[in-house]
């Protein structure tokens, strides 16, 4: 029972974080305005751009970009709006796949942000921008991101006609102020 309650807590948590950005949708965006980088706040949680990298991945969380009208913006206290971009810095990969995840407070389970699928085929040497503006809580004091991807060698490997392929991953933790 306290699990669930757990929980319906996170989901009830994450809802409202939502729900508190307002979008107006009567707005006109003005046609030869620049994409709008985010000014570095000096209250946000994650002192940016930070880089991570391995031998075959650099993840780089950076300023917000607000290139479209109407983009959620921070909101200050609730979440700070970042960037998320990623780098295949290796051999080429296949079937890459991206998540996200930030710790609850006085808990310890992680909330997932999002999951994206990149590409089936990542070229070495590409940039991924995954994020313009992903909302992170300013309670998070970790943020953990996970690439999931396949090699060349394991792309015709079958058993009984269906694809089985190694999935190999890296995570990349992030934590506020600390870097």
């Amino acid at each position: 029972m306290k699990r669930k309650s757990k929980l319906y807590l996170i989901v009830v948590s994450t809802l409202a974080l939502l729900s508190s950005y307002s979008v107006d949708v009567f707005a006109t965006p003005e046609v030869n305005d620049p994409p709008k980088i985010s000014q570095q706040n000096s209250t946000q949680s994650f002192k940016v751009p930070i880089s991570k990298s391995t031998e075959q991945w650099s993840v780089t969380m950076g300023k917000a970009i607000y290139d479209q009208p109407n983009m959620a913006k921070s909101k200050p206290g609730v979440a700070d709006m970042y960037s998320i971009t990623i780098k295949n810095s290796g051999v080429t990969a296949y079937n890459v796949r991206l998540e996200a995840y930030r710790n609850e407070p006085n808990s310890q389970t992680k909330l997932q942000l999002f999951s994206h699928q990149i590409a089936d085929r990542f070229n070495s040497g590409k940039d991924w921008l995954v994020h313009k503006n992903l909302p992170i809580s300013v309670k998070a004091e970790e943020l953990e991101i996970v690439v999931y991807w396949e090699l060349e060698q394991d792309q015709d490997k079958t058993v009984q006609g269906k694809k089985v392929a190694r999935t190999w991953k890296q995570s990349f933790v992030f934590n506020p102020n600390k870097e």
